[in-house]
């Protein structure tokens, strides 16, 4: 919303003055902050065109449920990784039960793993 904002040469304001919609409420909508209701959503598209697209709301929150899983298993990992003592080996991926490759620095204990399956765990600290 913003690129096609400023390509239009409208600041805050003066969108807030044409859409009625207030200049801190489309900061929000602007940073993600907040989701339009439909009535925006048609106010900004009489404006700015059809061409601006707004993120789902339920497409949002599962992007951060799936996120805050991957963070969950990669956490699951890291301490099975440490528990073994080794500087680098092999484990279970607690993902999908092959085998999850990692290296753990001896100068600072990050750990670098890399599951054998494809699109499942692979990080680097």
């Amino acid at each position: 919303m913003k690129a096609t904002r400023l390509r239009l040469q409208k600041t805050l304001r003066t969108l807030s003055e044409e859409t009625q919609i207030s200049m801190s409420r489309l900061s929000a909508l602007e940073n993600r902050r907040a989701y339009p209701d439909i009535t925006e959503k048609e106010k900004l598209y009489e404006v700015l065109g059809q061409k601006i697209k707004f993120e789902d709301r339920a497409i949002v929150e599962r992007n951060e449920k799936d996120a805050l899983q991957l963070l969950e298993n990669m956490e699951t990992a890291r301490k099975s990784i440490v528990q073994t003592g080794l500087s680098n080996g092999q484990i279970k991926c607690p993902v999908c039960q092959n085998n999850l490759n990692f290296t753990v620095s001896p100068l600072n204990g990050h750990v670098h793993a890399n599951c054998t399956t494809p699109n499942c765990l692979n990080w680097m600290e």
